[in-house]
């Protein structure tokens, strides 16, 4: 049982790879059957909206100097998913049950999350950056990183398991459109 088990992943997997045309993944770098070489970098990013008029025009001319330095083809994924908000619900039902005098506030509280989600729904996104990777691809993306630094975003390297993760959700979105 466990063999065939392997072997059948082992074939999504070949599936998979062949659908994009990669020959391998390794670390965050996605190698193609045609040579090419690219590195993937997730952004962590700040919550623009959030910011005061000042802060918003300085990111967004951080964000212009980023994009004239560039001197690497890159591509930016966003990848939205449903938000998943029943550990946070079950963390305010935990904080009602050690203080039951605010219950009524954090039942309201649960109320109106769970009408906000019905009503408006509630997406994450996520945010790649592919790197075409040259003689200095390591140096690209800490300048990449630097300059989005600069836009108060994080970089993180992406596992190869974010990547698959990455293209399997990607091939899933697609085949939902052609279906």
């Amino acid at each position: 049982m466990k063999v065939q088990a392997m072997k059948l992943i082992i074939q999504k997997i070949k599936v998979f790879k062949s659908g994009f045309g990669i020959s391998n993944i390794q670390g965050n770098k996605v190698y193609l059957n045609n040579g090419k070489e690219y590195a993937i970098i997730k952004v962590l990013p700040t919550n623009f909206k959030l910011k005061s008029l000042v802060e918003q025009e300085a990111i967004l001319l951080s964000y212009k100097r980023f994009l004239k330095s560039l001197s690497s083809k890159i591509q930016i994924i966003i990848s939205s998913k449903k938000t998943d908000v029943s550990y946070h619900l079950e963390k305010v039902i935990q904080f009602t049950k050690e203080n039951p005098n605010l219950s009524p506030v954090c039942q309201d509280y649960i109320k109106l999350i769970k009408n906000t989600i019905q009503e408006k729904g509630s997406t994450t996104k996520e945010f790649y950056i592919t790197v075409e990777c040259q003689e200095n691809v390591e140096n690209d993306i800490s300048k990449i990183s630097e300059y989005l630094a600069n836009c108060e975003n994080e970089v993180q390297e992406c596992s190869k398991e974010e990547i698959v993760c990455l293209f399997r959700n990607f091939l899933n979105k697609r085949q939902e459109n052609l279906a």
